[in-house]
């Protein structure tokens, strides 16, 4: 299972409060892993304001999924 992302990227085609291309860091993480959304978190958008995002299919990307640049490490909890 991979672990939640920690930096992300926008792809082409996102809302127009986040600039495709850019990374972002991941603020907090709302949960780790769902089949079909992947983890949840939170990002500053280009404005400050706080956005919950989905890994995969999120409404802030227009249904796109995130690029994922770097991920939390792994860890022995269960």
């Amino acid at each position: 299972m991979k672990t939640p992302p920690k930096r992300v990227k926008a792809p082409s085609g996102c809302s127009q409060y986040l600039t495709a291309g850019k990374e972002y860091e991941v603020v907090e993480i709302h949960f780790k892993k769902d089949e079909k959304h992947g983890s949840a978190f939170s990002i500053l958008d280009d404005d400050g304001v706080r956005l919950y995002c989905l890994e995969f299919c999120c409404h802030f990307i227009n249904r796109q999924d995130w690029i994922i640049i770097e991920r939390e490490p792994e860890t022995n909890e269960k």
